[in-house]
């Protein structure tokens, strides 16, 4: 449980040092989404092997926000 706690966090930094202008055009708009994604991606492909479990919460977070 702490593994995974840890790791919902390590999302929520990297969420929030991504900028918060693109944050509210996300919010806004849907098409801004997926310019920040790609930024979210390279973030977490690029810290693979410290937090191996970073993709699932990236796919979860993806699943909100197209539906």
């Amino acid at each position: 449980y702490q593994t995974q706690y840890q790791n919902r966090k390590y999302i929520s930094t990297t969420i929030a040092r991504i900028s918060r202008t693109d944050r509210t055009q996300i919010s806004n708009a849907r098409w801004s989404f997926y310019t920040w994604l790609p930024s979210l991606w390279g973030t977490l492909l690029m810290e693979w092997d410290t937090h191996p479990r970073s993709l699932f919460f990236l796919f979860t977070i993806t699943n909100k926000f197209i539906k």
